[in-house]
C-alpha cells in the first residue's frame, strides 16, 4: 500500500475516506514468545489529515507474530482532533510481510464519538489499509467508512 496514491485510493470501493496517518513507533514491549507465537506490545503516535478534520492520533497495538511470518493485529487507539474532540477506534487486521524490511497491512474495526454531528461513525463500519518501514519504524494508514445512512458523501 505504500505506493497508492491519493487517486489510486479515491478509485478502491472502500466507502469514505476518513483520514489518512503518517506515524512512528514510539515503544516496543516485547512480551517474547507465547505459545502462538511472538507477542509485541507497539506503541505509536502520528498525524492525521481528513475528512475528520487534522489531529493526532495515539494507540498500541498488541500484535502477535505467527510462526508463518504472518502478524496478527489488534489495535486500540485515540484520535484527538486539533478541534478539541476525540474519538476511540478499535481495529483488527493482519499484517503481511513484503521483502525483508516492509509489512503490508490491512483490517476491518469500528470507531465510538461522542460528537453528535459525526454520530454517524458509530454506526459505521471502518477498513483500513497501511504500511509499516520495519527499518525506519514509520507506520502509514489511510482509513475508510462503509456508507451508511447519515454518512456525508465526501470527497477524497
Amino acid at each position: 500500500m505504500s505506493n497508492d496514491t491519493d487517486e489510486q485510493l479515491s478509485n478502491q470501493p472502500l466507502g469514505t475516506i476518513l483520514f489518512s496517518v503518517e506515524a512512528r513507533f514510539v515503544k516496543l514491549d516485547r512480551i517474547g514468545v507465547v505459545p502462538e507465537g511472538e507477542r509485541v506490545n507497539a506503541h505509536f503516535m502520528g498525524d492525521v489529515t481528513g475528512v475528520l478534520g487534522p489531529g493526532k492520533l495515539r494507540g498500541i497495538d498488541y500484535s502477535l507474530k505467527r510462526p508463518d511470518g504472518v502478524v496478527a493485529i489488534h489495535v486500540h487507539e485515540v484520535f484527538s482532533s486539533d478541534e478539541n474532540y476525540m474519538i476511540a477506534i478499535e481495529r483488527q487486521g493482519v499484517g503481511t510481510p513484503e521483502g525483508e524490511t516492509l509489512l503490508s497491512l490491512s483490517g476491518t474495526g469500528w470507531a465510538r464519538t461522542a460528537r453528535e454531528d459525526q454520530a454517524w461513525l458509530n454506526d459505521s463500519p471502518l477498513v483500513w489499509r497501511g504500511s509499516v518501514n520495519k527499518q525506519t519504524g514509520s507506520l502509514t494508514l489511510r482509513f475508510y467508512a462503509i456508507r451508511t445512512t447519515g454518512a456525508p458523501a465526501v470527497e477524497p
